[in-house]
């Protein structure tokens, strides 16, 4: 299970990072993975005033994706 950070978003809920993956819950409900983030990089989108900037500026188009289908925050992966 993902401990879940929460975002300063209107449109992100929750992200976590596990062994080069960030996992974020939109607001919508869906959950989507990226590959090769740097931890660094979580960290940023964690601190930033916006998250969906950060998100937008540093991770969307930038890294591959999985929508995921099972919640992994939700302790049943």
């Amino acid at each position: 299970m993902l401990v879940p950070t929460h975002l300063t978003s209107s449109n992100l809920d929750v992200a976590g990072y596990r062994q080069g993956r960030l996992f974020i819950r939109f607001k919508s409900g869906c959950t989507y993975a990226y590959d090769h983030v740097p931890f660094e990089c979580f960290q940023g989108l964690v601190a930033a005033d916006s998250s969906g900037q950060f998100f937008h500026r540093e991770i969307r188009g930038k890294y591959q994706y999985t929508k995921m289908e099972q919640d992994p925050f939700s302790g049943k992966d």
